[in-house]
């Protein structure tokens, strides 16, 4: 088992709402915990999905939350995911909002002012770096597993690659959360107290509170209803998610969501483009097996692994329910 569990009971009645009050996921050995808070969210989560409580245990026991036996799962479209309509429940706040895009680049932007022309400037630029490193590097752009490093390339191209080592992948699946960072780093040094940068689902954070980012899982039952808190002493830090079910990114894996939060953008979206390839059945032996690879990738905070009926969590994360 990749997973135990431990749980702390606030009544005494099973069929109370406030019964699974709090858990902490363990992975053995590894000294890593993964706290499920927010009162009643795994009752309310069973609840609304309709799992009785004995299965509820007995899933919990096993370290993975099981709704109901895998129906076949459509992929989400392009078109239907670059709608962007998670976007709506962000909540600003005092934050100004602003969208940039630019070709395949989406960004969403929270800061204290409108930054639209700085990051327009910003983007273009790396992009620049990225496809003129790509013009005379063809195989940055194709290859799927980790290339040389190059002392000659840009900033953000050395970066890339060194994530793409890291989580043995193709420098490429790097390129969401490079730039969601680099505009973020800059931005930061632009004056800016506090930022995020969303880059079609691959954030780069770095705010003065603690944040909740709600888990966009498809057509998952668990979709929108399990979030990831970020306390401020994690930030800056990268939240980023693969899927195979949703999007046109490339994933091998079968996991409508692979979210990892790392204090590098760039590792975190070349980890969970790794962690999504291992899910290669959508079921509880995949999702243990991602789990225990995690755990193999040096400077990774957590992880968390939606797939259809299945979610499995590794590492030092807290998993918040979301109405």
């Amino acid at each position: 088992k990749v997973c135990s569990v431990s749980f702390f009971c606030r009544t005494t009645t099973p069929s109370s709402p406030k019964y699974l009050a709090r858990r902490v996921f363990v992975v053995p050995g590894s000294g890593k915990r993964v706290k499920i808070s927010n009162c009643s969210f795994i009752c309310r989560l069973f609840i609304s999905i309709g799992i009785d409580y004995a299965a509820a245990n007995y899933a919990l026991s096993n370290g993975v939350l099981s709704t109901m036996k895998g129906k076949k799962r459509k992929r989400f479209s392009a078109a239907q995911y670059n709608k962007r309509t998670y976007r709506h429940a962000v909540q600003a706040g005092d934050q100004v909002s602003t969208l940039v895009s630019v070709k395949e680049t989406d960004l969403h932007i929270l800061a204290a002012r409108n930054v639209t022309e700085e990051t327009y400037h910003l983007v273009h630029r790396y992009r620049n770096q990225l496809e003129s490193y790509i013009a005379s590097h063809p195989d940055f752009l194709t290859a799927l597993i980790p290339l040389e490093q190059d002392p000659l390339a840009p900033p953000i191209v050395k970066d890339m690659l060194r994530a793409a080592a890291t989580a043995d992948v193709g420098p490429m699946a790097a390129v969401a959360g490079a730039i969601a960072e680099y505009v973020g780093r800059d931005l930061l040094h632009l004056g800016l107290d506090e930022v995020m940068v969303e880059n079609g689902g691959d954030i780069f954070l770095k705010r003065n509170r603690e944040c909740v980012a709600a888990i966009f899982a498809g057509r998952s039952p668990l979709n929108q209803k399990v979030g990831v808190r970020i306390t401020t002493n994690l930030m800056p830090a990268g939240l980023c998610t693969s899927s195979g079910t949703v999007g046109h990114s490339l994933s091998l894996g079968k996991a409508d969501s692979v979210t990892v939060l790392a204090p590098s953008a760039l590792l975190a979206d070349a980890a969970a483009t790794k962690l999504g390839n291992e899910v290669k059945k959508g079921d509880q032996e995949s999702i243990n097996a991602a789990l225990a690879y995690a755990g193999k990738i040096p400077g990774l905070l957590g992880v968390v692994i939606i797939c259809g009926n299945f979610m499995g969590a590794w590492g030092e994360i807290d998993l918040v329910g979301l109405p």
